[in-house]
């Protein structure tokens, strides 16, 4: 997904994108003290991923930079305590600037967005599909569509239950995180803490910034085929909690200390979907395999999964694929 996402991205949107200006610089991934795997074990797992890629890197490009370019990531030791870490030629997209670029292509095309809808339940009419939203003024009747693909984040499982009543969906996970955003006029350093608490901090250009800190950012905990309903309510008095953006910086400098000034910050809460019924502090959890993406159809219902952003227009290409053999 990552060495197809730059070229899939360009083609959609029928133009090509300065990917140099829409990334932050390359991630160091800090091994924490609490760390779950040791360095040595990391070392191995990041060589075996470059190999991985190196096998694959002909005539491809990461995020605009040749494939065959990327480094082995390197050991290094950061912050006062010495900590081992290893630096990457891994790369973090400006989400923001990137929809921005996806909105505008998507406003000059054919496609009728639906903002505001959210679907509660699916019915086959024929060999047709009907679809029951609510909206702000109320419930809704759409449809009949040909085709539906069900792209839904955290209430998939529920959807793909309600076309098929008969479905035993696998047990997923989910998890409430808040994460900071703002603005600095420091040049943050990006890094990700692994294998223990997690933790990240990105800095883009402008002086945007992302952090998360899990020990602080996880709001809540879930297993099942759908977050609990009460979370709607905990994300918005999240995004009113000032002194949570501020709890969640401090947590990444105490384990790599930093000198940053931050001049405007905001609390998000997002839901958080993956497989398995146990969190990242166990060594087995499935959290730590992400599982591959996948698309799947059964009588027009098209239901895509991607475990991460980086396999999205991935993803996305096989969906249209798919669609594409429905009527040829």
């Amino acid at each position: 997904g990552a060495l197809q996402f730059d070229a899939i991205i360009e083609r959609a949107l029928g133009r090509s994108v300065p990917w140099s200006e829409l990334v932050s610089s390359g991630f160091t991934y800090v091994v924490h003290p609490d760390s779950l795997a040791s360095p040595a074990e990391l070392a191995t797992h990041y060589s075996s991923v470059h190999e991985s890629i190196a096998a694959r890197a002909d005539g491809l490009t990461y995020l605009g930079v040749p494939a065959d370019q990327l480094r082995l990531p390197r050991e290094v030791r950061v912050g006062n305590r010495g900590m081992t870490a290893f630096a990457t030629d891994e790369r973090s997209v400006d989400v923001v600037r990137l929809f921005a670029l996806m909105d505008k292509a998507l406003s000059a095309s054919a496609v009728t967005p639906r903002m505001g809808h959210t679907v509660t339940d699916a019915h086959q009419w024929g060999e047709t599909w009907r679809l029951d939203a609510h909206t702000p003024g109320g419930a809704v009747a759409l449809g009949p569509y040909d085709v539906v693909v069900n792209a839904a984040w955290d209430q998939q499982d529920r959807l793909d239950r309600c076309a098929f009543p008969e479905l035993v969906a696998p047990v997923s996970n989910y998890r409430l995180r808040a994460f900071a955003g703002g603005r600095s006029r420091s040049v943050m350093p990006v890094i990700t803490v692994v294998q223990g608490p997690f933790g990240d901090l990105v800095g883009f250009a402008g002086g945007r910034f992302y952090a998360s800190w899990y020990p602080d950012g996880l709001l809540g905990f879930s297993t099942g085929h759908h977050p609990p309903e009460d979370w709607a309510r905990l994300a918005e008095e999240a995004s009113r909690d000032g002194s949570l953006a501020r709890r969640m910086l401090a947590g990444l400098a105490d384990v790599v200390p930093m000198d940053v000034v931050v001049d405007e910050w905001h609390v998000q809460a997002r839901v958080v979907v993956a497989h398995g019924d146990t969190d990242i502090d166990h060594r087995d959890s499935r959290l730590h395999h992400r599982l591959g993406p996948t698309v799947s159809e059964r009588d027009r219902w098209v239901t895509p999964r991607s475990p991460k952003l980086t396999n999205a227009p991935q993803v996305a290409q096989w969906t249209c694929d798919v669609i594409k053999g429905l009527f040829t």
